[in-house]
């Protein structure tokens, strides 16, 4: 899935997250609908894993090494 991502829009996506987490209006459904703030963070580990196995993986990174 996140072979096709770049840095770029992974940041943008990331902005569009913080900035809906901030709208009251989302925040009342949240709160309507009894959700926690946990379902949307816990898979910040797994998004880091899979960038770093990425990377590992890019043939950009092993021009930088050589």
């Amino acid at each position: 899935m996140l072979k096709h991502i770049t840095i770029e829009r992974l940041q943008e996506i990331e902005a569009e997250r913080a900035q809906t987490e901030i709208d009251p209006n989302f925040q009342a459904w949240m709160s309507e609908l009894k959700v926690s703030n946990l379902c949307i963070e816990k898979d910040g580990v797994t998004r880091a894993q899979q960038m770093m196995a990425d990377w590992n993986q890019s043939p950009l990174n092993k021009h930088l090494w050589e």
